[in-house]
């Protein structure tokens, strides 16, 4: 299906072909977008601190700040067991975790558990301070994509230097980005034109990139002024508008917001621990991804075979399809190649293979949007979990390892007729949409203040009660 269009979803933008990677993993299986249209935290009704947005947030969250990089290889997924007084996180990654990755998630528990704390103690807020830094660091391959990226959007842009009013000039200046501590920051007005001046005279300092010393501190800087100047979209868009009028602002905002995700994500998995004590006591778990799958020659038909194979084309020769024979001679090596498991895949045949583990919430996070296979396959899986949504694109280098060929044999047969489905869709005179390219991954939207207002007072309410109530167990033992 890959070979005919690997979209799936129709709408008027045009198919891109799929450009493969040695590594197993398509090199376009992580790309950037706006935020998830979904994601909005205040769409009907008000949070309560029993939401389960508020646990899909977190998850997501999770799997952003591990995807450090770009590419298929960097893909997170993660489900939760929640407990009473803590929470177990499964975390899965397409090509597996480093010794950077399990110090940074040390760093991460650290940093969790200290939310129920007094966080401008100086201790504190100096640690929050320190690991919003190395958060960046951490990102900083992505980081630097996104720095490249947001720059082109303004690249040759005529500049009108913004007229300062005195309202403007006395603008308070913001706290704390993670509010940890007193420090403040600048205006949102003056971080968009700082961070404008800085994409715009991108190629000037681009050199510096490729030294860790001299970029450390400008790439920390560039991303806290574009996790301010996100704070104020409304503003940002305006001083925009003014300052660089041929530019898209709406756009130049969106690639503003993927350049400030790591802020974005802390700040989302820092209010849910201050909501939710059990989310300060996170047992982070970390699984292996399983040995990618490799056919053998004589398991691979000729194109021509695996045409006839399928028993859709309603020639009587059988003719393959013209779109198809240029890769004719492609397909049997192609199909040789290493066929990896996603991450998704990974958590469900874990859950499969041992029900006692399954999460308690019924929701994959995950670093992107699942592809058409993975979101086939889960809806139906017994366990049906939800994920952040589906791009669409139908990724050739795709497997699934049970625990047991009988159970899933059902299931692999309802998928294949699924597809053959597809594929007749695609090759009918009637279905002649073109397809849209949707974005794989998106920055997540942060949590609404009023939302936050709410939640805040809801826990206190019901800390008052818990205090209450043991008060007056206490009198009832006395008497």
């Amino acid at each position: 299906m890959s070979y005919l269009d690997p979209y799936t979803i129709t709408t008027s933008d045009e198919p891109q072909q799929l450009d493969h990677s040695p590594t197993g993993f398509d090199d376009n299986y992580d790309i950037e977008d706006d935020p998830d249209g979904d994601a909005s935290s205040l769409d009907a009704e008000p949070l309560t601190a029993s939401d389960d947005t508020l646990r899909e947030k977190f998850l997501d969250s999770i799997c952003e700040l591990l995807a450090h990089t770009k590419g298929g290889k960097y893909v997170t997924a993660a489900a939760l067991r929640e407990k009473e007084d803590s929470v177990e996180i499964d975390i899965v990654r397409n090509d597996g975790f480093s010794a950077n990755d399990e110090n940074y998630l040390s760093q991460l528990t650290k940093f969790l558990a200290i939310q129920g704390d007094d966080r401008s103690r100086p201790d504190s807020a100096e640690f929050c301070r320190s690991f919003l830094g190395d958060t960046i660091d951490y990102s900083e391959s992505r980081v630097d994509y996104c720095i490249q990226d947001a720059a082109k959007v303004v690249k040759g842009m005529s500049y009108r230097p913004p007229d300062f009013h005195p309202r403007e000039q006395q603008a308070p200046q913001l706290n704390c980005l993670l509010g940890c501590c007193s420090q403040k920051h600048a205006p949102c007005s003056n971080s968009a034109t700082n961070l404008l001046l800085d994409l715009l005279n991108f190629e000037i300092w681009q050199p510096a990139i490729v030294k860790p010393t001299g970029m450390k501190d400008r790439r920390r800087e560039i991303v806290e002024r574009a996790a301010t100047a996100i704070g104020s979209p409304e503003g940002t868009l305006q001083d925009l508008s003014r300052t660089v009028p041929s530019a898209d602002p709406f756009l130049t905002l969106k690639k503003w917001r993927m350049l400030a995700r790591p802020i974005s994500n802390l700040r989302t998995i820092c209010q849910i621990a201050q909501l939710l004590p059990n989310f300060r006591s996170i047992n982070f778990i970390l699984l292996p991804p399983p040995a990618p799958v490799t056919l053998c020659s004589n398991q691979v038909p000729s194109l021509q075979k695996a045409w006839e194979q399928l028993n859709i084309s309603e020639s009587p020769s059988k003719e393959i399809p013209g779109v198809l024979i240029k890769r004719r001679n492609r397909f049997k090596n192609e199909c040789l190649r290493m066929l990896p498991s996603h991450s998704e895949m990974q958590l469900l045949m874990r859950y499969e293979a041992e029900p006692s583990l399954a999460p308690t919430l019924s929701y994959f996070g995950c670093s992107k949007k699942a592809c058409y296979l993975c979101s086939i396959f889960l809806s139906i899986s017994p366990l049906k979990p939800k994920v952040r949504g589906r791009h669409g694109m139908c990724h050739p280098l795709w497997a699934v390892q049970p625990y047991s060929w009988e159970v899933m044999r059902l299931r692999l047969n309802e998928l294949r007729e699924m597809l053959k489905q597809q594929i007749r869709n695609l090759i009918s005179s009637e279905s002649r949409s073109p397809k849209v390219h949707v974005k794989q991954s998106s920055a997540r939207s942060e949590l609404k203040s009023a939302d936050m207002i709410e939640l805040r007072r809801q826990t206190l309410n019901r800390e008052r009660l818990d205090r209450d109530n043991m008060e007056l167990r206490q009198r009832m033992q006395i008497l």
